[in-house]
């Protein structure tokens, strides 16, 4: 039970750190569909251990701003639920002109830990807001900050050229950590439902201490 535990830990975190004019990128006019789905297959050696779904819920006003309220859960298999289960939810409102996270709700349900966890951010003073049931704190940061999965639209939406760095900032443990990435290739492929398609994707490498890869719808 412990090598499971720690295994889809590891496997969650990869996942995370591999899915504001301030900044030297540029945003593609793009406008994302309420209704469309992601949906992502979490294996260890291979085997599906769990899956992640995420929904474009509606387009909202949230503190002055239009904002994609988007739904994802994050559930382990049945049978690796019998061994150790995860039933997460995650609420993320994206900022629809910058595509920055403005609110972050998170459901946790991980084996016998739970926990509510809230993520206010505040774009113009670079704060994190952080709030779960036992603490409060306020983080500064300074490279762009983004959650679980606003930063997988947020990759779809800028113009990375091959082998450019993007560096942005990650809550780990309640602190703040800068992840480098760099766009490396554009060649592999994989299917959102909504669309029904094959589409290419961009894919990006982690080159901090730790290492994943993530592909991205171009």
């Amino acid at each position: 039970m412990k090598y499971i535990y720690s295994v889809l830990h590891i496997i969650f975190f990869l996942f995370f750190i591999t899915c504001s004019s301030a900044y030297s990128y540029s945003n593609i006019p793009m406008r994302f569909n309420k209704g469309e789905i992601l949906k992502y297959d979490i294996k260890v050696f291979n085997i599906k251990v769990a899956e992640q779904r995420t929904v474009i819920k509606d387009i909202i006003t949230l503190s002055n701003r239009k904002a994609y309220y988007i739904y994802t859960t994050i559930k382990t298999t049945p049978i690796i639920s019998k061994i150790y289960k995860l039933d997460d939810v995650i609420e993320t409102y994206l900022d629809t002109k910058t595509f920055l996270p403005i609110l972050i709700k998170k459901k946790i349900s991980e084996g016998n830990w739970k926990n509510n966890i809230l993520i206010n951010i505040d774009t113009t003073n670079k704060l994190v807001h952080y709030k779960d049931k036992k603490r409060k704190k306020i983080i500064k940061y300074n490279k762009p900050f983004f959650g679980l999965i606003s930063i997988i639209y947020f990759f779809r939406t800028i113009q990375l050229l091959k082998d450019e760095i993007f560096e942005f900032s990650v809550l780990k443990k309640r602190e703040m950590e800068i992840v480098k990435t760099k766009a490396t290739d554009i060649k592999k492929r994989f299917k959102i439902t909504s669309l029904n398609k094959k589409v290419k994707c961009k894919k990006y490498i982690g080159i901090s201490n730790k290492k994943a890869n993530l592909w991205i719808t171009a």
